[in-house]
């Protein structure tokens, strides 16, 4: 079976029914794959690691998911949802309020995991299609984007789904520029913010333009000092 098919299905036999003995075996293969991606970095972890760790034989992995690729995914996946049902379950506001909040507790869990976001970052930058973070992302933003449009405060000759698109892709090149150190996690936050809103500015009207702009203004103010990682004795930090 190839990559891509192994990532499309992630595990064989998605819908058949787990004893708790085979659930606790996946949830420990998928919390092994995680530390071993922190301690090797994603390319360089290998089948023979994961079933060694997990205690499995190799035979049993490829039985699962059917090729490292799919196991890799799926690890990918499990972060993302988890991630992503605490924020929505937290979530509150609609439209341009909700879209914020949703890229600012992002920001927030990828703090929560440092470690193993940084390892990530590179491979979700290169490979973004092959992970379920396309799917969840656009279902929120694509959602808070609908509801501007409902309230008449959408330019309609925009796309709503290349305006979720090219939040998604931003907030993973800021995510890329954190683990490279570029910038902090509260820079992270607030930059994320910032170009999401002016992505925003120019398609929105109305109440939802004048929030944008406001929180531009907000956010502008907080960045203020940003020196590009530069610390004040050193060259350029002037």
């Amino acid at each position: 079976m190839g990559a891509e098919q192994a990532i499309r299905r992630r595990v064989r036999d998605p819908d058949k029914p787990r004893t708790p003995r085979q659930q606790a075996r996946r949830d420990r293969i998928l919390m092994e794959t995680r530390r071993l991606i922190v301690a090797k970095g994603y390319e360089a972890v290998t089948m023979d690691d994961l079933a060694a760790t997990s205690g499995v034989a190799k035979k049993t992995l490829y039985d699962i998911y059917g090729s490292k690729e799919a196991l890799l995914a799926a690890c990918v996946d499990q972060r993302v949802s988890e991630v992503f049902t605490r924020i929505e379950a937290a979530l509150t506001g609609r439209g341009v309020e909700r879209l914020l909040a949703i890229l600012a507790r992002t920001a927030e869990a990828v703090m929560q995991e440092p470690l193993l976001q940084r390892a990530l970052e590179p491979v979700l930058l290169s490979h973004l299609s092959q992970f379920d973070v396309v799917r969840v992302f656009r279902e929120l933003h694509k959602g808070c984007l609908l509801e501007i449009a409902a309230a008449e405060e959408w330019d309609p000759a925009v796309d709503v789904d290349f305006i979720a698109r090219n939040l998604l892709v931003d907030h993973i090149a800021l995510e890329n520029w954190w683990a490279a150190g570029i910038i902090d996690g509260d820079e992270l936050r607030a930059f994320s913010l910032l170009n999401a809103c002016r992505i925003l500015l120019p398609v929105t009207r109305g109440a939802a333009r004048r929030t944008v702009e406001a929180h531009i203004a907000e956010l502008q103010q907080d960045l203020k000092g940003w020196r590009w990682g530069l610390s004040a004795d050193e060259p350029g930090a002037a």
